[in-house]
Formats: C-alpha cells, structure tokens, sequence
C-alpha cells in the first residue's frame, strides 16, 4: 500500500529516554556539566533503538524521539543565540477554579525562554550529531530491512 492510498503516521514528542541519557539531562538542568562527548557517543546507539521501535510499531516518518533535547520548549537557549529571560504563562482559564491545581503546574520548573535579540545559530555541532544519528539509524535498519527480504 502506498502513501497515496492511505495517510502515513508520525507523532511528536519526547520518547523515553535510557538512564543514562535521562540522568545526563538531569545534570545539566542541575547546572552540573556533564561529559558532551560521553553524551554524544551514547545518542548513536540509543537513537538507533528508538526508531527501531517506530518502525516496528508502524511508525512511517520516524523520529529521535528528541534524545539529545532536555525539552522541546528549551532546548533553542542551548543551540541558538537571541533566547533568554523567561516567560511566566497566566494561569490557564481552565484551571483557575482549581487554585491548587493551577499552583503545582505552575511550580513545574519549565524553562519558557523568550525571544530578546536577534536569532543566530550558537552551536552546530549537537544538531550535525542529531542529523547524523537519525540518518544512521535509518540507513542501518533499512539496508537490515532490505537485507532480510532477500
């Protein structure tokens, strides 16, 4: 069945992440700087599992399942330049019936950065490394995909 005759599948978001991964993160959002080489040379191999897993659940336009970003909403203060402060949200109309719901979600500490100066690129080397991750992964379990068919 082709693209053409059904709608292909993606999803957006965060997947779970290894231990070590998930304590690296931690660490930095510690303060803590952890090893980045460390880091990077555990992203191939965990990013590889993570869209063997897509694949095998049907997922067609996988992803890394951002391995490499602490969050979505924060990781542009650490690659791009022009991010700072933070923007405090209001307490969500839904919730303001609910006082003491709306205090423990808004003492999520979330970074929200806000845009304040001119965007520029900061540092292309974690973004070169998630490209080449993806595309490795992808490339690997094709050609086993492709290798077993035979």
């Amino acid at each position: 069945m082709s693209a053409i005759e059904r709608i292909l599948t993606t999803h957006v978001g965060s997947l779970p992440r290894p231990d070590d991964i998930a304590a690296y993160h931690r660490a930095r959002a510690g303060g803590s700087a952890p090893d980045r080489k460390a880091f990077f040379d555990s992203l191939k191999p965990a990013v590889h599992t993570v869209v063997e897993r897509q694949i095998r659940a049907g997922i067609d336009l996988v992803s890394d399942g951002e391995l490499s970003k602490q969050t979505y909403a924060t990781y542009v203060v650490e690659r791009w330049n022009g991010f700072g402060g933070e923007f405090v949200p209001p307490v969500q109309l839904d919730l303001r019936p609910f006082p003491a719901l709306a205090k423990s979600v808004g003492s999520l500490k979330v970074s929200r950065p806000l845009c304040i100066a001119p965007v520029s690129l900061r540092d292309a080397e974690p973004m070169t490394n998630d490209i080449a991750n993806l595309q490795a992964a992808v490339s690997a379990l094709r050609a086993s995909r492709s290798g077993n068919d035979s």
